[in-house]
Formats: C-alpha cells, sequence, structure tokens
C-alpha cells in the first residue's frame, strides 16, 4: 500500500500547561485528535504516568516525558496502517530558561570576564543546546521504526 493514501492519525504536544489563552479549544478546534500536556503528564490515569522528573518553572516540564506518547502515536499509527502528523511545542526555550537538574553543570559560552553578567544570555543558549538534542531524539524515534521520510512532524518553539 502507497503510504500517501493511509489516512492520519493527529496528535499536539507539549510538556507545559495548555490551559493559557483557551489554547486546549484552539488545539481541538485545530482538528487535533490527541493532546499531551503537562495536565495529562500530571494525571495519574495517563498511559505513561508520571514524569520521571520535577516541573521546572510554572509552565511545566521539559520535553523529556513526552517521548513514551511520541513513541505510542508512532506505533499506535503504524499498528493500524496510518501516518501520524504531530506537533511538538517546546517551552523549555521560554523565559525563565531552565533545564532539567540531571543535566549537571551548564555550558559557559559568554564567559565570565568584564563587568556584564552573562548569566541570562548562558542560560538561553543552553536551552537552545538542549532543544537541538531533543529534536535529534524525536528524529531517532521516528528513524528507530524506519518512518522518518513518510510522516511529517512539526516542531514550535516558545521564547
Amino acid at each position: 500500500m502507497d503510504f500517501r493514501t493511509q489516512p492520519w492519525d493527529t496528535a499536539y504536544l507539549q510538556a507545559a500547561t495548555d490551559q493559557f489563552d483557551y489554547q486546549s479549544t484552539i488545539v481541538k478546534k485545530m482538528g487535533f485528535s490527541n493532546t499531551i500536556s503537562r495536565e495529562q503528564l500530571q494525571d495519574s490515569q495517563s498511559k505513561f504516568y508520571s514524569p520521571s522528573e520535577p516541573e521546572l518553572n510554572y509552565l511545566g516540564y521539559s520535553d523529556a516525558p513526552l517521548k513514551p506518547y511520541i513513541k505510542d502515536i508512532r506505533d499506535t499509527a503504524r499498528d493500524k496502517g496510518h501516518r501520524f502528523f504531530t506537533s511538538v511545542l517546546t517551552s523549555t526555550t521560554h523565559y525563565p530558561w531552565v533545564l532539567p537538574p540531571a543535566l549537571g553543570e551548564l555550558n559557559s559560552y559568554m564567559g565570565g570576564k568584564g563587568w556584564v553578567n552573562h548569566k541570562m544570555k548562558n542560560d538561553y543558549l543552553n536551552t537552545i543546546k538542549y532543544t537541538d538534542v531533543w529534536l535529534a531524539e524525536i528524529m531517532d524515534i521516528l528513524e528507530d521504526t524506519g518512518v522518518a521520510d513518510e510522516n511529517l512532524v512539526v516542531v514550535a518553539g516558545d521564547q
């Protein structure tokens, strides 16, 4: 069967809350059949409860707790003979630029010399690096089953 004739399964994922600006309502109106957000990650009835790390800030978690959901969406679509459209919104690059403590010491891209405090710029640049690694993990999930060239993945960031 030509994959281009397969039906689509759609999902919108973010590890942050979906309660700002009626976002949960908007996502449903956009036609996404499956939504995962901080609220689902915290729900004890969720398939992959509970996140293995604490919330990073007022928005929610780092992107890592989404990984089993992305794999499940991919596997479910494959098992049904469907393609999947997955939109992942990362909030890691959103101020206040906090990363999981498990990452250890962060890079000092701007150095520490001079009279200017470069902490905020370093924090931001470290979140960009983290997000680059996260995008590679998403692509690895697709490559693991050989579907990277047969699916559409949209990754959007908020800063």
